[in-house]
């Protein structure tokens, strides 16, 4: 057996034994003979490493990394092409999602632009302008929240010409159908406003809810203002 020292400080040993094992497949020490296994292979045309079966290492790994600080330590991007994550409590992600919130929450106004009520008729207030919604759950004037759980929701209604003792009924709909309001009388012939709050339950799923009024002043249509201050529709999920 003869040995060498190479200029980098690499060494080498020329033996007479046979290596063990077929070809790409790394040698090591098996009892002070060459062993040998096809699970631990090198391709040098591709300098390729490869790895079957199960193996353990009992430190960190580092890829990208001489200093890894965890188990695995990677400096640089990760791809998976399947298979996913799979989390401390068993569930395992296997595709990106959008940033959401556990909390949904919006807040949706109709910039100035007024809205008629007709008589005796009652009415989806529509809403052109989202000043935020977390998860973007609106949509179409209605909110569909996608996390179950109960829900707190604001309606502000500003009228424009209320006649004095005017009647008008302020509603929280869901899924169609009346959920819970209340009717107030104007007094006085200037703008009024109108504010409710009301708690409501959501599935998470096909739950759906949206802002109506009823103008029940005999006198005529009455008209909604479109301020942003004045007539909003907001929802919150509650911890």
């Amino acid at each position: 057996m003869a040995s060498s020292t190479a200029t980098y400080g690499m060494s080498w040993e020329t033996v007479a034994t046979t290596p063990s094992g077929s070809n790409t497949q790394i040698q090591f020490n098996n009892n002070g003979s060459f062993g040998a296994d096809a699970n631990f292979t090198w391709a040098s045309s591709t300098q390729l490493l490869t790895i079957t079966g199960t193996s353990t290492i009992s430190g960190n790994l580092g890829v990208g990394t001489t200093t890894p600080a965890y188990k695995l330590d990677v400096a640089g991007q990760i791809r998976f092409s399947s298979g996913g994550f799979v989390f401390p409590d068993g569930t395992t992600q296997t595709t990106a999602t959008t940033a959401t919130t556990t909390s949904p929450s919006f807040s949706v106004h109709k910039n100035g632009t007024n809205q008629t009520v007709t008589f005796d008729t009652a009415t989806k207030v529509t809403w052109s302008t989202e000043k935020w919604d977390t998860n973007s759950n609106f949509a179409s004037n209605a909110f569909t929240p996608t996390v179950a759980g109960k829900y707190l929701f604001i309606i502000a209604v500003r009228w424009a010409n209320t006649s004095d003792q005017g009647v008008e009924d302020l509603n929280l709909y869901k899924n169609g159908v009346l959920e819970a309001g209340t009717r107030f009388s104007a007094s006085g012939t200037g703008a009024q406003t109108g504010i409710i709050t009301i708690l409501a339950d959501a599935n998470g799923s096909t739950d759906y809810f949206e802002a109506y009024v009823h103008n029940n002043t005999s006198t005529g249509d009455r008209d909604i203002l479109g301020a942003a201050d004045g007539t909003f529709f907001q929802g919150y999920k509650l911890p």
